[in-house]
């Protein structure tokens, strides 16, 4: 039999029998209740007037989350959506902590190439290809460092397929990806063999979108193979 008591300090309300609940009603309707196992359920929760600590919740048995990421602030977040126009689905995005490397956000795009620009902006101030290369008017399409003794050898480049010897000063470097248009700006520095006593130089000699041909001179004249020569691309 189910029961109403109170004794010194406590209000006991006792649901008789096994799996039956203490229920709540406002007008014969059901407003909230506590199972037998404990677990309280209402309608309607005045979160205003909820006060103190709440104990430990477990994520897992979390839901109707709100999907505004600020609003789910987490120790190592991963937020994931897909990214779409005009309706269609074109990559998936994430913006990502690593365990190993706490102190870095990542930003991840599934699909073609990450880009940036300015609201409401038609250009792009900015793009990662997806082969890790880097597009804007503020970074370089090519640049090289190679030694032009002997046979030429690259020591490191960015963007740069080959190196061609035409003879003696005379050198073409051969972009992996060409430029936009032969309107880009380059800067060769040398500096000369050891032990030359003359002043190195260079000369472009001609502009293509998919290389660039140079001659390495000295005093402005006699052609040399310099030990370190140097090449830096910025365009289109």
């Amino acid at each position: 039999m189910s029961t109403i008591k109170s004794s010194d300090e406590h209000l006991t309300l006792n649901a008789d029998g096994s799996s039956k609940d203490i229920k709540f009603q406002a007008n014969g309707v059901e407003k909230a209740s506590i199972s037998s196992a404990g677990a309280f359920t209402s309608t309607t929760i005045d979160a205003t007037k909820l006060t103190g600590n709440l104990p430990a919740i477990s994520g897992a048995s979390l839901t109707g989350l709100p999907a505004d990421a600020t609003k789910a602030p987490l120790a190592n977040p991963t937020f994931t959506g897909t990214v779409s126009k005009s309706g269609s689905s074109s990559g998936t995005a994430k913006i990502f902590k690593t365990a190993s490397d706490a102190s870095e956000i990542y930003l991840y795009i599934g699909t073609g190439a990450t880009k940036f620009r300015k609201q409401d902006d038609s250009a792009n101030t900015f793009e990662i290809l997806p082969d890790g290369r880097g597009k804007s008017q503020f970074t370089a399409k090519v640049w090289c460092n190679f030694d032009g003794t002997g046979t030429a050898a690259i020591r490191d480049s960015h963007n740069v397929s080959s190196i061609t010897d035409n003879g003696t000063g005379d050198f073409t470097v051969t972009f992996s990806n060409n430029m936009g248009n032969t309107n880009y700006c380059a800067s060769i520095g040398n500096y000369r063999s050891t032990g030359d006593t003359g002043i190195g130089g260079s000369n472009i000699m001609a502009i293509a979108v998919g290389s660039i041909r140079f001659e390495t001179v000295r005093d402005a004249s006699t052609k040399m193979n310099p030990n370190f020569c140097n090449l830096l691309v910025f365009g289109d």
